[in-house]
């Protein structure tokens, strides 16, 4: 490093600022660099976020099915209280 330094300073100021400006990305995305695939072609990313939206619609009727579910506990819990409290203070 220190023979570059010497050499082409300017080169080795213009390196350093972009290794900074990988790993404030990397914080700000909450990655680390080993969870990098090496040689990510935009194909392998089309396809793999394809995967996971095909994922996400297959765990969508059970997702809706839970909501729906714990909505009605949800719902009797919250008016049952005041149905018992207007009934006592007759």
């Amino acid at each position: 490093m220190q023979h570059y330094q010497e050499r082409d300073p300017q080169r080795v100021a213009a390196l350093r600022d972009q290794v900074a400006t990988y790993k404030r990305k990397l914080a700000w995305l909450n990655l680390r660099d080993n969870m990098l695939k090496d040689g990510a072609t935009p194909a392998a990313i089309w396809r793999e976020t394809a995967k996971l939206a095909a994922l996400s619609l297959a765990g969508l009727p059970l997702a809706a099915y839970g909501n729906i579910n714990n909505f009605i506990p949800y719902l009797i819990a919250k008016h049952l209280p005041k149905s018992f409290s207007t009934s006592a203070r007759k």
